[in-house]
């Protein structure tokens, strides 16, 4: 979230929308390991940034890491 109006757009979102997004975020995250991992993450990081500006509705489909995919 680059500034305040998307922060308060996400906070004003329903509190189990908010939570299945960060839980979503924490497990993607947790699948990204290896000798790949920080670039992996950053890569994650901005799928993620992207995906919050659609809202919360279908995030957890439009922000799918590849950690955890092929070679690592």
């Amino acid at each position: 979230m680059s500034n305040e109006s998307e922060i308060n757009k996400f906070l004003n979102e329903d509190e189990s929308k908010i939570k299945k997004a960060l839980d979503h975020i924490q497990s993607e995250l947790a699948k990204c390991t290896g000798e790949n991992a920080a670039d992996q993450k950053g890569t994650f990081k901005e799928v993620v940034k992207g995906a919050l500006k659609e809202g919360l509705d279908n995030f957890k489909d439009q922000s799918n890491s590849t950690c955890g995919q092929g070679n690592q």
